[in-house]
């Protein structure tokens, strides 16, 4: 039977057997359940390579590989894993493992880093591919993960010495032996850009005295005589060559990973993400660092759009003051907005206390029926009033309560939006930080926030402020909130403008009566909107930018988004 919706029939589609349905709103198709095929590369971060005397090779990162993936319209992180250290003199000759790399749903785990010198180093790490063993102690070479890639190789520990290679995607490293340094194990081969690239690959083991270990697919070679590893190649998740004498042996670093997704050009509307070029029918995107792909199937309603709202923060609080909660977030990846004026609301930041009263709670901010909540004060010093609030954003965090011992109970979270609750003060010490979109007031340290870049580069909204304290350091604020004062001698500081972060509470000091320093004010919270270019007319509202693909509306202050088709 039929389904219909405002008198329209729901067409239906099929796509590789799989059912589909467009949805239409009057005469006009909107964004519905539209699907189509893509291929996709993962490669993490390779091992760095071990250093000092014979280190082993690091571990090619780990390699995943799908194709005719059935995915939906819509926004997908992409996280880029960044290769590993490779071990020397300023890092006791420990190597460290690649970055995991993830899309989908998948992790494709970093290499192990490669065994450094026996007498200082560490063992071979584990990871997507494992890393080789070094001479002495650490002989064995560390597995790796099923499905991703192999185990490193043996180091060698008698005669001339030797690291083994780092494990790579298609192969296990190579065991070191008596005059050579342990190869790095093969990666593997890829054309999904259009041209053959190897990626994944080990790093090569190195030699006291004979042929270094060599290294393929990304990865970087090993080292002979007194020399450091070469690095795996950027990008394509190689391990870093061992290096071959302590002092001036560095092991070499891991390669980047990389994330690669393909799809037939034809079966894409507007599409955004990573660096695009095209291979004859395809359209492909490349991240080299972490971003977001937006995918929109043929058929779908491709006018849609991103916001994200932060309230203002809540002010840090005076006397040992607790310090501001972060203004509320809600980010909302996906939606779409009919032609015409939209509302939007920016928050200002809470007002910051003075002569041991509170700070003032942040203003909300509101988009499309949305509110992100202010967030709170933090408590203060002696009035009953000055308990730390919750509000609607994060809650403000406790006060010291030198002569007020029930302001020290922390604020909770609100519930506008993402937010956390602050830390409780302690009597005769600090108040408490404030809570922040993503983490929990701790100690007199704020919270953290919420991270992310839909302006272009990445930033932290909704980080709660330090608390005061009556000696020492005063409370870290999360990023882009104000920091906590110092007794009567260190001030202080706001959360900065625009990114919703709490004030830092006010340090004090009894010496000559109860002296105290000035707290900061809560940071004004911001609106923004993304869509991709192509997809519509002149939209106006706030300050407009363009990030690639992608055209940015940020208000820093209220006004009217209007959408224009």
């Amino acid at each position: 039977m039929p389904v219909y919706l405002n008198g329209k029939e729901m067409k239906k589609h099929y796509i590789n057997t799989t059912e589909l349905q467009k949805i239409y709103c009057g005469s006009r198709e909107v964004f519905s359940n539209s699907q189509t095929l893509i291929d996709y590369l993962l490669v993490a971060g390779g091992g760095g390579g071990g250093g000092g005397w014979q280190g082993g090779g690091g571990g090619g990162g780990g390699y995943i590989y799908k194709t005719s993936i059935l995915f939906t319209t819509g926004y997908y992180p992409v996280v880029v894993g960044s290769g590993g250290t490779g071990g020397n003199s300023t890092n006791s000759y420990n190597s460290t493992s690649g970055g995991n790399s993830s899309f989908n749903g998948e992790t494709a785990v970093g290499g192990g880093g490669g065994a450094g010198e026996v007498n200082f180093g560490t063992a071979p790490e584990t990871g997507g591919s494992g890393g080789g063993g070094s001479e002495g102690g650490y002989l064995d070479g560390a597995a790796g993960t099923s499905g991703q890639g192999s185990a490193g190789g043996n180091g060698y520990g008698a005669a001339n010495y030797s690291g083994g290679g780092g494990g790579g995607a298609s192969a296990v490293g190579s065991n070191g032996s008596e005059s050579v340094g342990g190869n790095g194990g093969a990666g593997t081969d890829n054309s999904i850009t259009g041209s053959s690239v190897g990626y994944a690959g080990g790093g090569g083991g190195s030699i006291r005295i004979g042929t270094q270990g060599t290294a393929s697919h990304g990865g970087g070679a090993g080292r002979s005589g007194a020399s450091g590893g070469y690095p795996g190649t950027a990008n394509t998740g190689g391990g870093g060559g061992g290096g071959a004498k302590s002092g001036t042996g560095d092991g070499g670093d891991g390669g980047s990973g990389v994330v690669i997704v393909r799809y037939l050009t034809a079966n894409f509307g507007v599409c955004a993400g990573g660096a695009v070029s095209t291979d004859g029918d395809y359209t492909v995107h490349t991240f080299t660092t972490s971003g977001t792909l937006y995918l929109v199937a043929k058929g779908s309603y491709a006018k849609v759009f991103e916001s994200l709202v932060v309230g203002g923060g809540g002010g840090g609080s005076s006397g040992e003051g607790g310090g501001g909660g972060g203004g509320g977030v809600i980010h909302t990846p996906i939606f779409t907005l009919a032609a015409g004026e939209h509302t939007v609301t920016i928050g200002d930041g809470g007002t910051a206390g003075t002569s041991n009263g509170a700070g003032g709670v942040g203003g909300a901010s509101s988009f499309n029926n949305l509110t992100a909540g202010g967030g709170g004060y933090g408590g203060s010093q002696d009035a009953v009033a000055s308990q730390p609030t919750t509000h609607t954003g994060s809650g403000g965090g406790g006060g010291g309560g030198t002569n007020g011992p029930t302001h020290q109970t922390a604020g909770a979270a609100g519930t506008n939006g993402l937010a956390s609750a602050g830390a409780a003060g302690v009597q005769n010490n600090r108040g408490g930080g404030g809570g922040g979109a993503s983490a929990a007031g701790s100690g007199a340290n704020g919270g953290e926030g919420y991270s992310y870049s839909i302006s272009g580069s990445l930033e932290v909204y909704g980080s709660g402020g330090g608390g005061g304290v009556y000696s020492g350091t005063g409370g870290t604020g999360g990023t882009n909130a104000g920091n906590g004062g110092a007794s009567n001698t260190v001030n202080a500081t706001s959360g900065a403008a625009n990114k919703g972060g709490g004030g830092g509470g006010s340090g004090g000091t009894l010496a000559a009566g109860f002296l105290y320093g000035l707290s900061g004010a809560g940071g004004k919270g911001v609106v923004i909107i993304r869509y991709p270019t192509s997809a519509f007319g002149n939209c106006t509202g706030g300050t407009k930018t363009t990030d690639n693909a992608y055209t940015i509306h940020t208000f820093t202050s209220s006004g009217t988004f209007t959408v224009v088709e």
